[in-house]
């Protein structure tokens, strides 16, 4: 190495209407290098609330760097959380991201995830979607399952798991197993899993 190279991060913290109850990260950043160049990312972390309501941590874009032989690969997410009718309960997480190489290529996947409750009634998360990723000696492969839970007539005591997945790999090959779970109650009933 010969050369060195210097970066920074610009952080600030702000509260609207002179209220101080936690810091709020405006901006940081990330250096990664391959065999012969530098790159440096950023990422924008917004963290707001509406009506003033201040209570946890708002992400809205993180970002990750990876890197293969020679190449720095730039990844990022876009998640957004929020609440209808300024009611605050828990995240709501809408897009992810992974990546994952392979001996030469960088592969990236993503997943989907949305949550949300019918009549405006929150009282847990309801996963859509989600995704994996893995890896053979020569070819990435890229997973995925569909979740879906639902009740009838609005009446909401727990998941319903419809579908999942598993990967596995050899040497050679890659390997795909997957399940089917259906739990249903007869009139109406809800009790437990089927």
């Amino acid at each position: 190495m010969i050369t060195i190279h210097v970066v920074w991060s610009m952080a600030q913290d702000y509260y609207p209407g002179g209220m101080e109850r936690g810091p709020r990260l405006q901006s940081t950043w990330c250096g990664a290098w391959s065999e012969i160049t530098i790159h440096v990312v950023w990422s924008v972390v917004r963290d707001f609330y509406p009506r003033g309501v201040e209570r946890d941590p708002r992400l809205l874009s993180p970002w990750c760097g990876a890197w293969s032989e020679f190449t720095i690969h730039v990844v990022w997410s876009v998640v957004q959380d929020d609440y209808p009718c300024g009611v605050e309960l828990g995240p709501r997480l809408r897009s992810t991201w992974c990546g994952a190489w392979s001996e030469i290529t960088i592969h990236v996947v993503w997943s989907v995830v949305q949550d949300y409750y019918p009549r405006g009634v929150e009282r847990c998360p309801r996963l859509l979607s989600t995704w994996c990723g893995a890896w053979s000696k020569i070819t990435n492969h890229v997973l995925w399952s569909v979740v879906r839970d639902y009740y009838p007539r609005g009446v909401e005591r727990g998941p319903r798991l419809l579908s999942t997945w598993c990967g596995a790999l050899s040497e050679m090959s890659m390997h795909v197993v997957c399940s089917v779970v259906r739990d249903y109650y007869p009139r109406g009933v809800e009790r437990g899993p089927r």
